[in-house]
């Protein structure tokens, strides 16, 4: 299978976890019991404000995306090393860039090397089989067990903005000088991802099925 083929797929996934968070985000949770200056008009920036962070995380889950087709490409033909990827991986992750403690910092760089790893070897049968087309190629390389499993894989890098929760923020400067104020929308945020990640993995579910229908 080509590797266009497979990353127009798995960017699809992307792009309707992103589409879902950008219509579910309600700007009113966050401002709910602050008091700021301008009422609606806040409501209106900081929303502004949200859907570019969530396209932030949407081009960074794009740019991984491209990392472990590269990765799955080299341990089709062999090479299982995965060191001269991860740096750049780390760097876009969505979680690693709100993360400042050096030791959530470490613990989380192990896990997303795991995680990328996995997903690369996972996506690798995929790659190898005899088809352009994507069904056809879950059918030849995977049960459908095993494309649900790689669906959860790809999706559940968005867990751990709740593993690490207690080292996250979400936050924008509202206004300039004595009229500025900080508002922190982490439970906003991660109520929306958590709906859009559901989201994205039953549509996908559901083409699954679809695809394994005898």
């Amino acid at each position: 299978m080509t590797r266009e083929a497979i990353e127009e797929e798995l960017t699809q996934l992307v792009d309707d976890l992103a589409e879902y968070a950008i219509d579910t985000f309600r700007p009113g949770r966050a401002v709910l019991g602050v008091s700021v200056p301008g009422g609606n008009k806040v409501k209106d920036l900081l929303d502004d404000e949200v859907n570019a962070a969530l396209d932030e995380i949407k081009q960074d889950m794009e740019t991984q995306i491209d990392l472990v087709l590269s990765y799955a490409e080299a341990y089709a033909d062999g090479d299982g090393s995965v060191d001269q990827y991860l740096d750049r991986f780390y760097a876009s992750n969505p979680v690693m860039k709100r993360v400042d403690n050096q030791s959530d910092r470490s613990a989380l760089a192990d896990d997303l090397g795991q995680h990328f790893e996995r997903l690369g070897k996972d996506i690798a049968p995929v790659l190898e089989a005899e088809t352009d087309e994507y069904e056809e190629a879950l059918r030849q390389a995977l049960t459908k067990e095993e494309a649900k499993e790689l669906v959860d894989d790809h999706l559940d890098q968005i867990d751990y903005f709740f593993e690490y929760r207690d080292a996250i923020r979400f936050t924008e400067t509202i206004g300039t000088g004595l009229f500025s104020k900080e508002i922190e929308y982490t439970d906003e945020a991660l109520r929306v991802l958590r709906g859009a990640k559901e989201q994205a993995r039953t549509h996908a579910y559901e083409q699954i099925e679809a695809a394994y229908q005898d």
